[in-house]
């Protein structure tokens, strides 16, 4: 299609040992939610996965997380590398998510809401495969959303404090696809949030449909532009004509 879509799998049953069945229900869609029993809990921060419930991941193609409402803290390096979390869930009593929590999770396209957290550290979402946020953070660490391929808008609370100055050292640099910023901060905006800006003009709206595709209208004209999704089978809008580059 040229546009580098990102076509994960179709999610798919398979027959389930009773390590799965303990640590991991399964879903109607293919995608299994990790139960309170799969969970490294110490405190109110939460480390991860148990180490049966990783061995359990063997026999599922995809699961989601719901954190706890109890959990007020991601933990280091708790969900890195997981390749099969495609969701995640949020309290509002998480205020941290720590270095490199999510790092590497190029599934992970859905997390409800991160507007509630305060403090991002080092690469927490790095090449994850996050689409959308809204940050209202005090304190954002470096490569906080460094290379998230998908992720296309974003909503920056007037709390935030300096992304960066420049695409090499801002939390999101190499998120190519960034096309919508709506920056609340008094400041003037600089560096690579400043192209962020410019990228996404106040001629320009982003828009996804529940397909999962996202479109790009610029003076009232729609363009297909990008697909942020899993299934294994795409199918064009019928709005999209053969004339079209994608």
């Amino acid at each position: 299609l040229g546009l580098g879509l990102t076509l994960g799998l179709a999610y798919t049953s398979r027959k389930t040992d009773a390590k799965a069945v303990e640590y991991f229900e399964s879903g109607d869609d293919g995608i299994y939610t990790a139960t309170a029993e799969a969970f490294r809990i110490s405190g109110t921060t939460l480390l991860g996965l148990k180490p049966e419930a990783i061995l359990a991941l063997d026999t599922i193609d995809a699961f989601k997380i719901v954190v706890p409402n109890t959990v007020t803290e991601i933990g280091e390096n708790s969900f890195a590398g997981r390749m099969k979390l495609v969701s995640v869930e949020l309290p509002d009593s998480v205020q941290t998510i720590g270095a490199s929590a999510f790092a590497r999770c190029s599934r992970l396209h859905s997390v409800n809401d991160l507007s509630n957290v305060t403090t991002f550290g080092t690469s927490a979402f790095i090449e994850s495969g996050i689409t959308e946020i809204t940050l209202n953070a005090t304190t954002i660490g470096a490569d906080a959303f460094k290379n998230c391929y998908d992720l296309y808008r974003a909503e920056i609370g007037s709390d935030v404090s300096l992304l960066g100055t420049t695409s090499e050292d801002g939390p999101f640099a190499g998120c190519v696809r960034l096309l919508e910023v709506n920056d609340q901060r008094t400041a003037a905006p600089t560096g690579y949030w400043q192209y962020a800006v410019d990228t996404a003009s106040a001629t320009t709206e982003i828009t996804k449909d529940s397909d999962n595709f996202v479109y790009r209208t610029i003076d009232d004209t729609r363009y297909l532009v990008d697909y942020i999704g899993t299934t294994a089978r795409l199918y064009l809008p019928e709005v999209a004509s053969a004339d079209q580059e994608y």
